[in-house]
């Protein structure tokens, strides 16, 4: 694998080896005219010659270049010079899920990280695609620690042998579909958990190695990874959504806050109801009975008054029947003695006193209620 290094792949400077895989090598390298580092993959020189590989290889180059999405590696450029046939794409410092597993040991990270995972698979889903090479080493870490897929496009390669991420079909060369990679989503999220990928061929919970975690994920983990695809779960959503329910904290239910006893409740208040409220109706009445009494004493002064007030009338005409004769004046007479004014009796200290007296009392009398009663609401 480092026979590369130190050399140049047309304007790609080749610094050291990174990552060896079952079929393809993968280096560090410097871009000068972009004055940035990238990573070269190529086929390894065992296969290089294999004619179907190199085409397989080719597509899916092609393939990763027509699709954008935030999770997945970007590629750059691909080409071929003399028997080597490359692609250009980014490169992450941190490497390599694959190197750094025990990031994710914490329940909370591993469930981001799975989740993260998913968003990409399901954009290759929705492009009609599977990915078929999901594994540690093909899920690259950026400066967040967040994932990038990469390498997805060989559902049914030739040549290449069984391990624990390839789902039964495949290693059957059965048909493919998305549940393939969700069969390796639940072999993923048993090797982050549990820091080691469960056996070949055997079901192991992961409560085995790592016992604190909820009894709910093995189910989960379980489900995805059954043999009949229809039995898994039949989309990346599905998968999630039971990830999440698993291993989200159960957070303890309020408790609610003790209530009177309700027959006491029920009867203490009508009582007290029916009482302000008759209460509240007695002087009501009794108000409006000192009303109309004192109505009826005043409006019948007040009509006698103005009846009995003289009304000028004009006097009759006197015809003239004898000649009139003028007389003597009258002898003065004394004055008429002077009239002292007496009290009238319907100026104060009369019975409209007395009334305004009362409807006064009676008034105040129902403020005093009104008041009580907002009061005893208050409280």
């Amino acid at each position: 694998m480092t026979e590369l290094s130190g050399k140049t792949i047309d304007q790609y400077q080749i610094i050291e080896p990174v990552d060896m895989g079952g079929t393809t090598y993968v280096y560090k390298g410097f871009q000068p005219s972009m004055s940035r580092y990238i990573a070269v993959k190529i086929l390894a020189p065992s296969v290089a010659g294999d004619e179907a590989l190199q085409q397989q290889f080719q597509r899916q180059t092609e393939m990763l270049a027509q699709h954008e999405h935030r999770r997945l590696l970007p590629v750059y450029d691909h080409g071929r010079e003399d028997d080597t046939i490359y692609r250009v794409t980014r490169f992450e410092e941190n490497g390599s899920l694959r190197e750094h597993l025990s990031w994710f040991y914490n329940t909370r990270d591993a469930q981001a990280l799975v989740g993260y995972i998913a968003e990409g698979l399901e954009y290759i889903h929705s492009q009609g695609l599977v990915h078929g090479n999901l594994k540690p080493s093909n899920i690259l870490l950026d400066e967040q620690r967040q994932p990038l897929l990469t390498d997805f496009g060989f559902a049914q390669r030739v040549g290449v042998p069984a391990n624990v991420y390839l789902s039964p079909e495949q290693i059957a060369g059965g048909a493919v579909d998305r549940r393939s990679d969700i069969y390796t989503l639940g072999v993923l999220l048993y090797e982050i958990l549990v820091g080691e990928a469960p056996p070949a061929g055997a079901v192991v919970s992961p409560l085995v190695k790592r016992p604190d975690l909820p009894q709910e994920i093995e189910k989960v983990i379980f489900k995805a990874m059954a043999q009949n695809p229809d039995q898994r779960y039949q989309t990346v959503a599905e998968f999630v959504n039971a990830m999440n329910d698993a291993l989200l904290p159960k957070t303890p239910q309020p408790q609610p806050m003790p209530q009177p006893e309700p027959a006491a409740a029920a009867t203490a208040q009508p009582q007290a109801k029916r009482e302000n409220s008759w209460l509240v109706f007695l002087l009501g009445g009794l108000f409006i009975v000192i009303l109309i009494a004192c109505g009826l004493i005043f409006i019948p002064t007040l009509l006698g008054d103005d009846a009995a007030t003289p009304v000028p009338t004009e006097p009759a005409p006197i015809e003239p029947t004898q000649p009139i004769v003028p007389t003597e004046p009258p002898a003065p007479t004394e004055a008429p003695p002077e009239v002292q004014p007496t009290d009238d009796p319907g100026d104060g200290g009369g019975i409209g006193d007395i009334c305004g007296s009362i409807g006064f009392v009676g008034g105040a009398a129902l403020l005093g209620v009104a008041f009580y009663n907002f009061r005893r609401r208050s409280y």
